[in-house]
């Protein structure tokens, strides 16, 4: 987009749906870069922000809800705000979907966790971000996630959140989301290993499921520090599925540093 589109444009309440894609997909230069892309750029206008701050504001969700993806990324306080309304408007019941690249199930709100995770880096509105945190994990298990959810949490380290963690992996297991639940496993083990113990062996005789629940095993045996956690670590490294073992080799790797 250009600055004379900009200012033509900028006293509209709602862009134009090419002026808001735009600022969504290309970079400064106005090559196609992707949203992921974007959402990364160290330095964004006034202009483009003012942009996305008009596109939360469309009736079209798709163009809404990428808007808030993108400013919450940019650690913008209406994109967070954003993020949140649109968790309470169950966005994804509204035809609105993100497929998952293999799966093709509805990955959008573990985009939110991403997005919400890149908010972090500002350090602030912390019970905020709890708060959509527990809103998403609240869907956990009704809702597919990928690993984003898994990889925000690793870092959040927020153990008021413990009953809502639990919940959720409790919740997808009895919905037959094996792996699902399991990817929860690895942040519960590092908020409160005892808590994550008891439930390994639920994972690890799932051999004919692919993706294999033991790799998450693995990897949440790096946070519990015990003998017998070691010695489950030493098993796995012979797992028959090779993604466990090269996880649980890593995870040994990283213990012996």
């Amino acid at each position: 987009y250009t600055a004379q589109v900009v200012l033509v444009e900028k006293h509209m309440s709602v862009p134009s749906k090419r002026l808001v894609e735009s600022a969504l997909f290309e970079d400064d230069a106005g090559t196609m870069v992707g949203l992921d892309e974007v959402q990364l750029l160290e330095t964004h206008s006034a202009d483009r922000v003012a942009i996305l701050h008009a596109a939360l504001r469309s009736q079209d969700l798709e163009l809404r809800y990428r808007a808030a993806l993108v400013l919450t990324a940019w650690e913008d306080d209406e994109g967070l705000d954003d993020i949140e309304r649109l968790v309470d408007m169950r966005i994804d019941t509204k035809g609105v979907t993100v497929p998952h690249r293999l799966y093709g199930y509805n990955n959008i709100y573990d985009e939110f966790a991403y997005a919400v995770y890149l908010f972090g880096n500002a350090n602030r509105r912390v019970p905020d971000q709890t708060r959509i945190y527990s809103k998403l994990l609240a869907l956990y298990g009704p809702c597919d996630y990928e690993s984003k959810l898994k990889h925000a949490l690793l870092r959040f380290d927020c153990r008021i959140l413990l009953p809502d963690l639990q919940q959720a992996c409790q919740r997808a297991f009895a919905a037959d989301k094996v792996y699902l639940a399991s990817q929860l496993l690895p942040v519960l083990a590092k908020w409160d290993f005892d808590m994550a113990l008891p439930l390994f062996p639920l994972f690890l005789h799932s051999s004919v499921l692919a993706p294999n629940p033991a790799v998450n095993v693995a990897e949440a045996l790096k946070y519990v520090h015990s003998p017998s956690a070691y010695l489950l670590l030493k098993e796995l490294v012979n797992h028959p599925d090779s993604v466990v073992a090269d996880e649980a080799k890593h995870v040994i790797s990283e213990l012996e540093r």
